[in-house]
């Protein structure tokens, strides 16, 4: 599949004459006065708001409210970067073991150091063309996997989480959208509860491509007591004057399906599994204040139409550049560094240009703690 991992940000600048921010260049807004509301009603109100043009923008006619009793602003890392050099090879063979089944074969996995230093594990057969890597993160396919091609905008996308439940075609027989994410749910429950804990992997979306041989992926989230972290790439790619860059970090987790009875490629790329602190928050900004911001602080003639609302947590990230030296190693700073973690915050996303493919989703977003508005934008 042709899912895009963002390796390089580039930096676009975008005029934004659409709002009403003070550098039609900005693509962050301060909001002076906010309301906060207890976290349990932050979907209090929601029926007013569907289906309602606002001038400056609309919203869709359904939303699935979320039953939110808790929230946090949350520090979360990963134990490979914190304990890069933690002799994880168990795990890592318990996991081959577990994606390959009888064919999995010991003698296969390698170890090795990768650039910034972790302990890689890797698994190839040379003859069933199996492939695996666990570095933390996990990533396996059988060696009869076909990667999909083609024009990814042109592939069915289905969403079973808002009632449409659809009947996908794959070898060996066909299954319901909710019946693989179901699966999904299953493997990821019994093999990674223990890694991930309270930071839980569930399905979200299905999508469906056809070329060149039929594939259900299943796209997965992090949730933490009941709120997912961002699962999709950001379009937001700031090149600041400092020589740091600010970009969105997100969950990359998708299971894919070419066989109704099996995931052929699992890939846990982008997944946190260290808590490093949690502040609980009694009070954030309520689906129908953020609305009211919006009015605020959109002009008039923005004509943003949202397609879907969630509250997620986002991670607006500023991170250093680090290149690698005459040697090929990285400054002296950056393993320090690298350890910082990164703190997600609850944040109304608006979503539009929402083509379901996690490559042209855009989305106006509002810290549900300060208020800020972030242009999420291609």
């Amino acid at each position: 599949m042709r899912h895009r991992k963002i390796l390089v940000l580039i930096a676009v600048a975008i005029v934004l004459s659409s709002c009403r921010f003070q550098d039609n260049y900005a693509k962050t807004q301060s909001t002076e006065k906010v309301t906060l509301s207890p976290v349990s009603q932050a979907y209090d109100g929601v029926e007013e708001l569907l289906g309602k043009d606002f001038g400056a923008f609309s919203l869709p006619e359904n939303v699935t409210p979320e039953n939110v009793q808790e929230a946090y602003r949350l520090s979360l890392s990963y134990r490979s970067i914190q304990e890069p050099q933690k002799d994880v090879s168990q795990q890592a063979k318990q996991q081959f073991q577990n994606f390959f089944g009888n064919n999995f074969k010991e003698e296969n996995v390698t170890t090795a150091n990768s650039a910034c230093g972790e302990l890689t594990y890797t698994y190839v057969d040379p003859e069933t063309s199996d492939e695996g890597q666990f570095n933390g993160g996990f990533l396996a396919k059988r060696g009869n996997y076909v990667e999909p091609s083609g024009d990814i905008e042109s592939c069915e996308a289905v969403e079973f989480l808002r009632g449409e439940d659809k009947n996908i075609s794959l070898q060996g027989g066909s299954a319901k959208a909710s019946e693989l994410a179901e699966k999904a749910n299953d493997y990821l429950r019994s093999n990674f509860s223990e890694q991930y804990g309270e930071l839980d992997i569930k399905s979200k979306c299905v999508y469906f491509y056809n070329q060149p041989q039929p594939t259900a992926a299943v796209c997965c989230a992090q949730y933490f007591k009941g709120i997912p972290l961002e699962e999709y790439p950001s379009p937001l790619n700031i090149d600041n004057q400092d020589g740091t860059i600010t970009y969105y970090f997100f969950n990359y987790i998708f299971c894919n399906f070419q066989n109704a009875d099996s995931i052929d490629k699992l890939d846990i790329s982008i997944a946190f599994d260290q808590i490093m602190e949690t502040e609980k928050l009694d009070k954030i900004i309520s689906l129908k204040q953020a609305v009211e911001i919006l009015q605020t602080e959109l002009a008039p003639e923005s004509g943003y139409v949202f397609d879907d609302v969630q509250l997620l947590y986002c991670c607006k990230h500023t991170q250093k550049e680090a290149n690698l030296d005459e040697n090929g190693e990285l400054p002296d700073w950056y393993e320090d560094y690298r350890k910082e973690p990164f703190v997600f915050t609850p944040t109304w996303c608006f979503f539009f240009n929402n083509e379901y493919s996690g490559l042209t989703r855009e989305a106006v977003k509002v810290d549900a703690i300060t208020g800020e508005i972030t242009l999420d934008v291609a």
